[in-house]
């Protein structure tokens, strides 16, 4: 199922990742969000993104992250 938000909070780990949260327009819980290349997939502050849930060992965490 296919999900939409802003990020916020972004981080940059020496260009390498980049990281941070994403919330959901329908409300509820922020996701984390990270683009393990900067380079190919800018993740910036108030960037509206579609993406899609995994369910990890204690959160959701977003992948397939595109820009809506």
């Amino acid at each position: 199922m296919t999900h939409t938000g802003r990020i916020t909070n972004v981080k940059n780990l020496i260009g390498l990742s980049c990281f941070g949260k994403i919330k959901p327009d329908a409300g509820g819980r922020a996701v984390f969000v990270s683009a393990v290349n900067c380079d190919e997939f800018k993740i910036e502050d108030g960037m509206h993104v579609a993406y899609e849930l995994k369910k990890g060992t204690r959160t959701h965490f977003a992948v397939n992250v595109r820009a809506a």
